[in-house]
């Protein structure tokens, strides 16, 4: 048995709508993000943190700077830190054999 780390695309659907993030992005780019870079079945259950940077980066890259301002941000390194943050709040820890 081990510990992996895993990141569900329903949270990261609902963390985008409630921020106000992703709002650049059309159809296909969503359902890349959702569906391409947050499928753990493409990428082993465990999430790397370089996914978790790719996955914060293309969410930036798809967003208005205008959802940063409540954080007080406006940089773009800021920002994927910032969500990254946000995605790390709802990484899930799961046994498995």
């Amino acid at each position: 048995m081990k510990l992996v780390r895993f990141l569900g695309f329903e949270d990261v659907k609902e963390m985008c709508g409630r921020y106000g993030f992703y709002t650049r992005g059309d159809c296909e780019a969503y359902k890349h993000l959702l569906y391409d870079l947050c499928d753990s079945a493409k990428y082993g259950d465990d999430l790397t943190i370089e996914r978790l940077e790719k996955i914060s980066r293309d969410i930036v890259d798809h967003s208005d700077r205008s959802a940063f301002k409540p954080f007080g941000i406006s940089f773009k390194g800021e920002c994927i830190q910032e969500v990254a943050q946000l995605l790390s709040n709802r990484i899930k820890i799961l046994m498995v054999p």
